[in-house]
């Protein structure tokens, strides 16, 4: 069977085909990677130990049975915590508002006493 092996960077990706045998586990195809690819294979086996391996999105585990035609793929770690982007992103667009709404209470014609 014939799977393939993603890994994302941020600003490209890397692909690489492998034929594997029926009922072939990811830990197994890790393994022909290490042995086929030297370059992409610590990254995968890496990823396996720490369970940032998935197929078509979904994370799997080690022993998890392939199928022909399955991408798997492995997961760099966040650089920013999504609740704490989203949290910002919230921050701005709530200054955004106020600052084109005008909707600052203060009169600013008011002369000072």
């Amino acid at each position: 069977m014939r799977v393939d092996f993603l890994h994302a960077l941020p600003d490209a990706a890397q692909q690489l085909s492998l034929e594997l045998p029926d009922g072939a586990t990811i830990a197994q195809a890790v393994q022909q990677l290490q042995q086929q690819s030297p370059a992409l294979g610590p990254l995968f086996s890496q990823a396996l130990t720490q369970a940032r391996i998935g197929v078509f999105g979904k994370l799997v585990e080690a022993e998890y049975m392939l199928r022909e035609g399955d991408r798997i793929e492995c997961y760099r770690a966040l650089l920013v915590d999504p609740k704490e982007s989203r949290r910002r992103r919230a921050q701005v667009q709530a200054k955004r508002r106020l600052d084109k709404d005008g909707s600052d209470k203060t009169d600013r014609n008011a002369k000072p006493v």
